[in-house]
């Protein structure tokens, strides 16, 4: 009677790759200011009302330390727990299973490691996630991009069994092919990084990602499903559509070049609300929302 049903002190590993696979999603779609502010960052967004972030006020909201919190916390711990939890209790599946269930995790977390070197440059990762040890030291950035590079090359011969099934891998409903595809393309994306800094590890892992496999078409993408009825929306629909908040609208600084280009894009990535075009609002100025082209709603 002393055992609370809703603490428990052991997760299942497929619990745990579901729950980090849903907050890494989430943080790499969310556009809300108090979360992650990428869109600002690269100019794709500018706001209506609030505009200290795109003008690169970051301080106000504790934009950083949260961003910091959610990948460390929610994601990488989760994904150490699951990892620790598939070793010990191997006994239990083929050890093909054990293999491709790391090797999901695996991609995972060396894709969230980049996300966090490419956001921070150095940060805790050697010492990082220990319970232990609550002054981990910062690791140099680019030491963590070559040990991630070799995590995923020597992760490539781990996809031949089935590892964490459909209704616990929301990305790719447990199709390890696509999964392999998915650990190359990340591996060509860390090579590519490195071509000026470290030519010799970029060709390296450059050329082992194409020899074995990288995603040819949209059938490959990495997509999470999101529901239809909170708490399970897309983050996107969250803060566009069910908070009934107009606080973006779309940069000039993307819409005057897809203009340019006459991009056949734009109308997807916009909407029509305007009958004389697609103008972007002013980035970092406070713009009205009724004046400038919205967010497409595709």
């Amino acid at each position: 009677m002393n055992v609370d049903p809703k603490n428990p002190s052991s997760v299942p590993a497929e619990y745990l790759f579901t729950s980090a696979s849903k907050e890494l999603m989430d943080q790499v779609t969310n556009l809300n200011v108090n979360t992650n502010i990428f869109r600002f960052v690269s100019q794709y967004l500018t706001a209506t009302t609030y505009t200290q972030e795109p003008n690169y006020n970051l301080t106000d909201r504790n934009i950083p330390e949260s961003h910091f919190l959610l990948l460390y916390r929610n994601v990488l711990i989760d994904l150490k727990d699951a990892e620790e939890f598939t070793k010990a209790n191997n006994q239990l599946l083929e050890e093909s299973e054990v293999n491709a269930r790391l090797a999901q995790i695996q991609v995972l977390q060396v894709y969230t490691w980049q996300y966090l070197v490419d956001t921070f440059g150095n940060v805790p990762y050697s010492e990082a996630l220990s319970t232990s040890n609550t002054t981990p030291m910062y690791d140099d950035a680019q030491i963590i991009y070559e040990d991630l590079i070799n995590r995923l090359i020597e992760n490539n011969n781990n996809f031949g069994g089935q590892g964490f099934t459909s209704g616990e891998d929301l990305i790719f409903n447990g199709e390890m092919s696509k999964w392999q595809k998915f650990s190359n393309s990340l591996l060509l994306r860390l090579g590519m990084r490195l071509t000026e800094s470290n030519p010799e590890l970029a060709n390296t892992a450059v050329q082992a990602a194409v020899s074995n496999g990288v995603m040819e078409s949209n059938e490959d993408n990495a997509l999470f499903q999101y529901l239809s009825s909170p708490p399970n929306t897309n983050p996107l629909w969250v803060d566009l559509v069910q908070s009934g908040r107009n606080d973006y609208v779309v940069a000039n600084t993307l819409v005057d070049d897809l203009n340019e280009l006459e991009d056949p894009r734009r109308t997807v990535y916009f909407d029509d609300n305007l009958a004389s075009g697609y103008e972007g609002g002013i980035y970092g100025a406070s713009n009205s929302y009724a004046n400038f082209t919205h967010i497409g709603s595709e």
